[in-house]
């Protein structure tokens, strides 16, 4: 090949090269006009046409990290998380040394209960931008949501080295205290907290909490009552008074507070199950009703609700109605025995004996020293008209101090 050839393939190349580079140059400009027209239709509300413009924006130049960006954080308070969540995570593919993305993800991960995913963003974005405190308080937090206490602690304990006033922290780390039932060092944060921040109602609740978790009742209602006078509106206090009196069997008072934080927080799911409780013990079994209803509703591994509600649903003779309660609480949560023995109790009304036998079976595997899982087999067992075996498991329900089955003992088992 001449070299007059070589020379014009250069020049062909070079000049493809920057026509490529141009048209990629123009793609981007278009692409940037786009999103800032997005985002002047978020300004006038307009946010399916502002998707739709991020939706152009994307087309047009599918490389755009902060078009996917942008739009994931539309996508985000319209509601609709795990789109958000890919648009995310499309923008740290193209560009995975932006730490706020991270940060804008792990956001989101935490509304899905993905705790641990949105703990290794947090991670990633301190470990990018390790002079930012904000992502160090977001990864304790994160910590503290999802159980891990004692990294949750880790990460306070640093920061208040720091930062030893930061109110914010003291209250995390005097939860997770709390949490690890280490009472006296959770209630020196609080103590400090209110020292520094008298007028922190948040603050009087949690030393309320203290107190509720160490048995100190009285001391409990007046820090929630402080709580309360700074702040009428706090639902999540209205919540723990409401659990105090429910521990105090004052069924009414706990009805009337968990009513007050569903007044303040509607979503206030756990607020519904508890008032369901309440009701019940207090006699309004179809209000009960109503309240598992929403807290089945809006939740969906509410295994307690499913098991609340058909008890709540037995006890108003809806036994076909509590049977499959039992059967939606048993798919959420296989494993607990107290479920297994509900659901027996009901097949075995209906004589199905066998089945019921089985449920019995389960709990007691589960829980070996289910005194009632036993004595409830044995009935079953002794209507299938198997009472040496029936006769076994009422002993055994007696060994454990089930007093109901030594009636059943010497009236079913003669030989004893």
């Amino acid at each position: 090949m001449n070299f007059k050839i070589i020379k014009g393939l250069v020049f062909i190349w070079f000049f493809m090269g920057l026509i490529q580079f141009g048209w990629s140059q123009s793609e981007r400009e278009i692409a940037k006009k786009m999103v800032a027209d997005a985002e002047i239709k978020m300004r006038i509300l307009d946010f399916e046409g502002a998707v739709m413009k991020f939706d152009e924006a994307i087309s047009t130049d599918p490389t755009y990290a902060q078009a996917y960006a942008k739009r994931g954080a539309l996508l985000q308070k319209l509601g609709r998380n795990e789109q958000a969540i890919a648009d995310f995570d499309q923008a740290i593919l193209l560009n995975p040394y932006l730490e706020y993305l991270y940060d804008e993800r792990a956001k989101l991960k935490i509304l899905v209960d993905d705790y641990k995913g949105a703990i290794l963003d947090l991670n990633k974005a301190v470990e990018l931008c390790p002079e930012t405190n904000h992502y160090r308080l977001k990864l304790a937090e994160a910590e503290l949501s999802s159980g891990n206490y004692q990294g949750a602690l880790l990460i306070y304990n640093e920061y208040l080295k720091d930062y030893p006033g930061d109110t914010i922290s003291l209250m995390g780390r005097s939860l997770s205290y709390l949490e690890l039932n280490e009472f006296p060092e959770a209630q020196r944060d609080v103590e400090k907290l209110i020292e520094l921040a008298p007028e922190f109602d948040p603050a009087y609740n949690l030393l309320g909490l203290i107190d509720l978790e160490l048995g100190y009742y009285k001391e409990a209602r007046q820090n929630f009552n402080q709580s309360l006078k700074m702040n009428p509106q706090n639902a999540s206090t209205y919540f723990n008074r409401g659990y105090l009196s429910f521990l105090e069997k004052e069924y009414l008072a706990a009805i009337n507070d968990f009513s007050s934080a569903i007044q303040f927080d509607s979503s206030y799911t756990i607020a519904y199950f508890n008032r369901a409780l309440a009701k019940k013990l207090y006699g309004d079994q179809e209000g009960a009703i109503e309240d598992y209803n929403y807290a089945v509703g809006h939740s969906s591994d509410f295994a307690a609700a499913y098991y609340n509600r058909g008890l709540t649903k037995k006890i108003l003779g809806d036994f076909t109605g509590a049977l499959n309660d039992y059967d939606l609480a048993l798919a959420e949560s296989p494993d607990d025995p107290a479920i297994h023995n509900a659901r027996g109790n009901l097949k075995a009304f209906y004589r199905q004996y066998d089945e019921a036998i089985q449920d019995f079976t389960e709990a007691i595997r589960l829980n070996p020293e289910y005194a009632e899982a036993y004595f409830n087999r044995g009935m079953a067992l002794i209507f299938q008209g198997k009472p040496n075996e029936g006769c076994s498991d009422l002993n055994t329900a007696e060994s454990f101090g089930f007093e109901k089955a030594t009636e059943k003992i010497n009236y079913f088992c003669s030989g004893r």
